[in-house]
C-alpha cells in the first residue's frame, strides 16, 4: 500500500450487527489513487442493481493518502452508493475535519451495509469501533445530535443525518461538523435507510507519506499556491467572490438555470456579503485560505434576515427572496 494509507477500512453489516476489518489490497493505492479511485472501486465491487433503500446497497465512506499529512486542501472524505435521486452512482465530497479524524482512528474509510432493527450510531475511538444504540437521536436535528455526541464522548468530530435522512428525502444530505455537507446524491437518504444516525470519531494515528522527505519538500511548493493573491481573495469573499465573473460569462445558475445572468448580483456578491453579513471566516484541516463564510442571522417569523439588519433591501428571485443589510 503506498504511503498515507492504513491499507484498510471498517467493514459493517447493520443486520447482523457484524462489525469487521478489510484489508485492501496493495495495489488498490497504486491503481485506484484517492479516495474517488479506492471508493468507487469498492463500490463497483459490491454493486447492487435493486432498489437504493435495500440492505445490499452499500454506503461508503472513504479517504485519500493525503488526507490527515496536514496538507492544506486535504481535509475532505467523500461518501459513495447507489443513488436513491438517480438510481446510478451516488458521491458526494465533503470539506471540514471529519475525514481528518477518521483517518486518524486508523481506517481508511467505511463500507456499511444491511439495515439495523433499531437506530443506531458508529463509534470509532483510538481503533475501536462500536454500535451504539441512537433511539434516543432517532427525531433530532445534525445540531442536538452532533452536540450530544461530544458532549457524551468528549473532543472528537461527528457525521450525521437529521430528519430529511431518517424521512428518506431523496436529496437529504449527510451532514459533519455541524454545517459542512456531503451534499449531493441523496447518501443521507440511504444512510437514514440503514438507521445510522451518525458516525462519532476520535482518534491520534499519526500518518507518515512513503518518502518523507520528498513529501516536506512538495509541500513547501504546494503551500506557495495556497497564499497567492487569488487564493487570499477567495478565502476573504469565499465561493460568492466569483458571482460578477460567472454574470459575465452569463453561466449563473439563475431560476434553475432558465438563464445564465442576475440583474441583483452586485448585492449577493462576495465583496458586498463580505462588507454586510460576514461574522467570521472557517476552515479545514490545515488549510490557510479560511474561505467558509460564518454569518450571523436571526429568525423572523419563517424568514431569515441578518441579525440588526436595519432596512432591508429584497430581492425577489422567483421564489428565493435574499435579504441585504444596507451600509
Amino acid at each position: 500500500m503506498i504511503g498515507g494509507l492504513h491499507g484498510k477500512i471498517l467493514d459493517i453489516n447493520l443486520s447482523d450487527k457484524k462489525v469487521e476489518t478489510l484489508e485492501l489490497p496493495d495495489e488498490y493505492g497504486y491503481k485506484y489513487i484517492g479516495g474517488r479511485g479506492i471508493g468507487v472501486k469498492l463500490l463497483l465491487d459490491n454493486l447492487w442493481t435493486g432498489d437504493a433503500f435495500a440492505p445490499e446497497n452499500p454506503l461508503i465512506f472513504m479517504t485519500g493518502p493525503v488526507v490527515g499529512l496536514d496538507l492544506g486542501g486535504t481535509g475532505r472524505h467523500a461518501t459513495f452508493t447507489k443513488s436513491p435521486a438517480s438510481g446510478f452512482l451516488g458521491e458526494a465530497y465533503s470539506g471540514g475535519f471529519f475525514g481528518t479524524e477518521l483517518k486518524r482512528s486508523g481506517f481508511d474509510g467505511i463500507m456499511i451495509k444491511g439495515i439495523s432493527d433499531t437506530p443506531v450510531y458508529l463509534s470509532i475511538i483510538e481503533g475501536k469501533p462500536v454500535l451504539n444504540d441512537a433511539t434516543n437521536l432517532w427525531g433530532k436535528g445534525v445540531f442536538d445530535t452532533t452536540d450530544y455526541l461530544l458532549n457524551k464522548h468528549g473532543e472528537g468530530k461527528v457525521s450525521c443525518i437529521g430528519q430529511g435522512g431518517e424521512n428518506l428525502v431523496r436529496f437529504a444530505s449527510i451532514m459533519n461538523d455541524w454545517t459542512r455537507a456531503n451534499g449531493r446524491t441523496g447518501s443521507g437518504a440511504v444512510m437514514g435507510s440503514k438507521k445510522l444516525k451518525a458516525i462519532y470519531c476520535k482518534g491520534h494515528t499519526k500518518l507518515e507519506p512513503k518518502n518523507p522527505d520528498a513529501f516536506k519538500e512538495a509541500k513547501k511548493h504546494y503551500i506557495k499556491t495556497l497564499i497567492t493573491p487569488e487564493h487570499k481573495n477567495f478565502g476573504k469573499f469565499g465561493t460568492p467572490g466569483g458571482i460578477e465573473g460567472l454574470h459575465e460569462m452569463g453561466i449563473l445558475p439563475t431560476k434553475n438555470w432558465q438563464a445564465g445572468q442576475f440583474e441583483g448580483k452586485t448585492k449577493i456578491s462576495g465583496e458586498t456579503l463580505y462588507d454586510t453579513l460576514l461574522e467570521k471566516r472557517n476552515t479545514c484541516t490545515s488549510c490557510p485560505v479560511r474561505c467558509k463564510r460564518e454569518v450571523e442571522t436571526v429568525v423572523l417569523g419563517e424568514k431569515i434576515i441578518p441579525k440588526e439588519a436595519g432596512v432591508q433591501d429584497l430581492i425577489n428571485n422567483d421564489k428565493m427572496l435574499f435579504f441585504i443589510k444596507n451600509s
